[in-house]
């Protein structure tokens, strides 16, 4: 980590292409914070408010996420590989492209958000929610969907994908895998 540039994120709420790597930003104030292309690789962001941020292409591998609210926020093109969602609030959030592999997303909030050619592979989405998420083109193989809901989700493709007691698109429950 770096340390000119958490300095920088202080004063200025921007540090694009920042090196925040294994930094402390639990219960950080980001709101509307550009850290574009950021190296944030196994951060913890825990509790963190990310309103509106701007977070396209930055690196969140292995990241501690839980509880973060990271509603409206941009993570196009993401790297969210093995990071801890659990409990964050990703509602209305911009997440084409991310890639989201292996990631606890446990009771996460994706309600509205756009998860077009998103890599869900074998995440963990027990309990969340993705009502009228856009789900068009995401690779949700392997993903444990158990108890999530997905009504009104947009271009779901479940095909390989743990449904057990989950609420499908059309709003059935399905029992598949259970």
């Amino acid at each position: 980590m770096n340390q000119d540039d958490l300095k920088k994120l202080k004063e200025t709420n921007s540090c694009p292409t920042g090196d925040f790597e294994g930094a402390d930003l639990s219960g950080m104030d980001l709101r509307r914070a550009n850290l574009s292309g950021a190296a944030l690789k196994k951060a913890n962001l825990s509790n963190a408010d990310l309103t509106e941020a701007n977070l396209s292409v930055a690196d969140l591998s292995h990241a501690n996420l839980q509880e973060a609210m990271i509603r409206q926020a941009n993570l196009e093109g993401t790297l969210l590989v093995d990071a801890d969602l659990r409990h964050a609030n990703l509602g209305s959030a911009n997440l084409m492209f991310a890639d989201l592999s292996k990631a606890d997303l446990y009771k996460a909030n994706f309600r509205k958000a756009n998860l077009r050619e998103a890599n869900l592979r074998k995440a963990n989405l027990l309990f969340a929610n993705l009502s009228r998420a856009n789900l068009t083109g995401a690779d949700l193989s392997g993903a444990d969907l158990s108890g999530a809901n997905l009504s009104f989700a947009k271009g779901a493709t479940l095909n390989k994908a743990e449904l057990c007691n989950t609420t499908t698109p059309d709003g059935v429950i399905s029992n598949r895998n259970c």
